[in-house]
């Protein structure tokens, strides 16, 4: 019987490297580094830079500066989710799912059946933390039950261990 390969989740490694990685690092390798871990908050520093110059009576105002602030604070907010996961080296999938799930319930709440929006804030939240306490149970019951493999076999895989790999 061909051995299986325990599947392995994701590992980001946009992660800013040590002093002893630095060490090992030619100049281009350490640009190529720092660009995959501040290449975000750079382009959006010149995306900045760029348009207040193209158009500089309408972009670089502090009413558009509001606007885009108010606009974007939630999806800010639930983009901070994500921060905890790539800090440790990891890649939280459910965040993304998170913020266009939630986004539509919430909708569909005020615009389809009339919910204010103070209950429909209180269903969200409620269907939000029962998502999380479901994967947060399935991962749990997943280490609990999978059977350990004998010494140089490797676990047998399991529908559980698919939808919700470990390192």
């Amino acid at each position: 019987m061909a051995p299986v390969e325990r599947m392995q989740s994701i590992k980001s490694n946009a992660l800013e490297p040590t002093r002893s990685e630095w060490a090992t690092l030619s100049r281009w390798q350490a640009i190529v580094r720092l660009a995959s871990v501040y290449g975000l908050p750079l382009l959006t520093l010149a995306l900045i830079v760029f348009f207040s110059l193209l158009l500089p009576d309408t972009f670089p105002t502090w009413l558009n500066a509001r606007s885009i602030l108010a606009d974007k604070a939630i999806i800010a907010m639930l983009s901070l989710a994500a921060t905890l996961p790539m800090m440790a080296g990891r890649i939280d999938l459910t965040v993304g799912f998170g913020i266009v799930m939630w986004h539509i319930l919430a909708i569909s709440l005020q615009v389809k059946l009339g919910v204010p929006w103070p209950l429909a804030i209180v269903i969200v939240i409620a269907c939000g933390g029962s998502e999380k306490d479901q994967i947060g149970f399935a991962a749990a019951w997943r280490r609990l039950t999978m059977p350990q493999p004998d010494a140089g076999q490797p676990a047998k895989p399991s529908r559980v261990r698919a939808l919700y790999p470990v390192n």
